[in-house]
């Protein structure tokens, strides 16, 4: 089973969503599953994971939690790793993380609708929350 993973974030960091996403990408190889992640150019590589990086972004080097303007072109260029590379790797399943993750993999989904592949959402709190929070929106 090849599951392909798509974290819209410049993973690894050593912080809270980062550790879940790893942890959860080590299990799985650990039960023999193959997996595939796919996030921003921005990061460092932890042993052992098969990640795939956008193209970079000039100008984007921020690699902490928050809002940036740099997420709308790095998740359009994500989108289009993630399409790519699912139709190179062809993975039994898609599994996005965070709101961004989950719109991504159902995006492409729904472009390769022949392959009928499910998509798990992993949604780690709520979007008006963290907008709010982050100081995106006023609340």
């Amino acid at each position: 089973m090849l599951a392909l993973h798509i974290a819209p974030t410049p993973f690894f960091a050593d912080r809270g969503c980062h550790i879940r996403i790893r942890n959860e990408i080590e299990a799985l190889r650990d039960s023999g599953v193959r997996v595939i992640l796919c996030t921003y150019h921005l990061g460092a590589d932890p042993a052992g994971i098969d990640i795939r990086r956008t193209a970079p972004i000039p100008g984007y080097n921020r690699v902490d939690a928050g809002f940036s303007p740099f997420r709308f072109p790095a998740d359009l260029l994500l989108f289009l790793l993630v399409l790519r590379t699912t139709w190179r790797e062809r993975p039994d399943v898609l599994h996005g993380h965070l709101h961004e993750g989950a719109l991504i993999g159902w995006a492409v989904r729904l472009c390769l609708f022949w392959r009928r592949l499910p998509v798990i959402m992993d949604m780690q709190g709520s979007l008006s929350g963290e907008l709010v929070g982050y100081g995106t929106v006023c609340g």
